[in-house]
Parts: structure tokens; C-alpha cells; sequence
């Protein structure tokens, strides 16, 4: 949709920074309610935003949720391809766990993880979203671990696109227990390093 039609014109980086501040105000409303509990006035008044304001931006409210969906699907990806940067694929996985439960998000963050989890079998649009995305991880992840294959810091015969399909299911169950379970990021931390190298049979060193 054209911006100049959605009311007074506005220069893109003032448009970011307020869709940015309406999908912040999303999370905290959907994170605590749900997104089907969660009305646009409640997530307008959590945003600082009229609801006028926040139909500029997003036609309804699915179109909010599937865009925080997608937002969120993005950092994740993000996380997986930081593996590329790593001299090891023992040094990526102990960097990726440290991203992940060293300086966790909220608790709200990891719930709302699980009701985007809840929508997909709700929604058939989410749920595709969601085989998308975990396909895009699993075949980057799968290429990480056939370089190391090729360096030897894995064993050929173990399967690349099994072993990332287990590891991005270990990451979710992790995420997921955040939500609910007290757990120390210490412990998260240990857990998920020690699994991810006993399945790849990285050499300890």
C-alpha cells in the first residue's frame, strides 16, 4: 500500500520507528493475553498510538501478528547464519547457546513464542510461515555442519539436514521452557552445549 495514501506523509525512517512502536506494544499485549484475547485498543493504548494511528500501519490485526511472526522467524535465522562467522563449529554452538540463554529475553518473549507455536495450528498461513522458515534454518544449518564435515570436526556418516532438524527442534524446546520453568542460564547453557556435542560427536577438547 502506498504510504502518501494512509494519511499525512511521513519520511520512512519516522514510519520505521513507529511501526516499530506499535509492534513493541504488541508483543507486551499478545505476550500477556494472547492473540485472540488481545484487542487493537489495548494494543494501541500499550503502544502510545491511537487506533487510528495503528490502522495506518497494519490493516488488521492478523496482518500485526503475522508481521511480529515474521519478525521474530527473521532473528532466529539470524542467530542460525551467525554460525558462518564462528573459526569452529564447537566455538558457533557454545557463541549460538551464549546468545540464547546468557542474555535471554523476557519471560513474555519466550510465552509469546509458544502462542505463535499455538497459532499455527489454528491458522493454515502461520503455520506455512513456520514450515518456511524452519526450512530455511534447517538448510543453513545443514551447510554449516557439512563445512565441518569437510574439516573433520564432524563424522561423514552422520546426516547434515538430521542433525540441524534436531538441533533447531533442542533450540525450541529449550526457548520454550523459559517460559514456564525458573531454569538458570547457566544450567540452559550447559544443557544445550552438552546435547548439540554429543549429538555431532565434536571432539571435546
Amino acid at each position: 500500500m502506498n504510504p502518501s495514501r494512509l494519511g499525512r506523509p511521513v519520511n520512512a525512517d519516522r514510519r520505521a520507528a513507529r511501526r516499530r512502536q506499535i509492534i513493541n506494544g504488541a508483543r507486551g499485549v499478545f505476550a500477556r493475553k494472547g492473540f485472540h484475547a488481545a484487542s487493537t485498543a489495548e494494543i494501541s493504548a500499550e503502544a502510545g498510538v491511537s487506533g487510528a494511528n495503528l490502522y495506518q500501519y497494519f490493516a488488521t490485526k492478523d496482518d500485526l501478528i503475522m508481521s511480529l511472526i515474521e519478525e521474530n522467524l527473521a532473528g532466529d535465522l539470524a542467530l542460525i547464519e551467525s554460525l558462518n562467522d564462528a573459526k569452529s563449529l564447537k566455538q558457533g554452538i557454545m557463541s549460538l547457546g551464549k546468545a540464547l540463554f546468557e542474555t535471554p529475553p523476557d519471560r513474555q518473549s519466550h510465552a509469546l513464542r509458544l502462542e505463535i507455536l499455538a497459532e499455527s495450528f489454528r491458522q493454515e498461513e502461520v503455520a506455512a510461515t513456520l514450515r518456511r522458515a524452519e526450512i530455511r534454518m534447517i538448510d543453513t544449518l545443514g551447510a554449516v555442519i557439512g563445512k565441518a564435515q569437510v574439516s573433520g570436526e564432524v563424522p561423514d556418516e552422520i546426516s547434515t539436514r538430521q542433525a540441524a532438524a534436531t538441533i533447531i527442534a533442542c533450540i525450541d524446546g529449550f526457548m520454550s521452557r523459559i517460559a514456564f520453568t525458573p531454569i538458570s542460564a547457566e544450567a540452559q547453557l550447559t544443557g544445550f552445549v552438552m546435547l548439540i556435542t554429543a549429538a555431532l560427536r565434536l571432539e571435546q577438547s
